[in-house]
């Protein structure tokens, strides 16, 4: 995985904030801080699994790593797995069966939420994951990056509130403990409109 310039030709050097402008126009970005303009090519290789006949697929992630591994997390019924290039193999199980789940990366941290388990994650180096830790939500069906920040929304206990962890960490979400800028936000408590996702691109999140 790496960014190709227009001018051919892999660049490899520099961080993906720093490539500038020289990226072909149909690249698509991983950074979720600064953009700069700057693009990250798709990978070259090619890679997936068989979920077997009539099982279908509750959600795709493809997650490039800082060290460069890419791999696609995908759910069928309620098992959790992982394709690279070397393979496809689980990495959990649990939540609603019929629900598709959501998931969010920062700092070589996979966050996945589904409806009806804890939020986890998966460091792509553990062959399961393991609970998401930092006083995250009992339970979460949204996830997004925003401003080196995870967002988790859709506790059914609390519908109305967004959750974010620490700046540059997954794993806090705990306002308390301090130093951190962990918290979360609560609207229309008590009525309205329950949060129905989260996304976030670039500069914005879209609640």
């Amino acid at each position: 995985v790496g960014s190709e310039s227009l001018i051919g030709g892999e660049v490899n050097t520099k961080a993906p904030h720093d490539i500038g402008l020289s990226e072909a126009a149909s690249a698509v970005n991983c950074d979720p801080r600064e953009y700069r303009g700057a693009k990250t090519r798709n990978g070259r290789a090619t890679f997936g699994g068989t979920n077997g006949s009539g099982t279908g697929v509750k959600g795709l992630k493809p997650w490039t790593q800082n060290a460069g591994t890419s791999y696609v997390v995908y759910k069928t019924t309620n098992v959790f797995w992982h394709a690279s290039t070397s393979g496809t193999a689980s990495i959990g199980s649990g939540g609603t069966d019929s629900a598709k789940f959501n998931a969010a990366a920062l700092d070589n941290i996979l966050v996945i939420v589904v409806d009806g388990i804890a939020p986890k994650k998966w460091d792509g180096q553990t062959t399961g994951w393991a609970a998401l830790g930092g006083s995250p939500p009992a339970e979460a069906k949204y996830a997004c990056v925003f401003v080196s920040k995870v967002f988790l929304a859709g506790n059914d206990a609390a519908p109305h509130t967004i959750y974010f962890s620490a700046t540059n960490n997954a794993e806090q979400y705990d306002s308390s403990a301090a130093p951190n800028d962990a918290g979360s936000i609560t609207s229309q408590e008590g009525g309205g409109d329950t949060i129905q996702g989260l996304r976030s691109c670039r500069k914005w999140m879209c609640i």
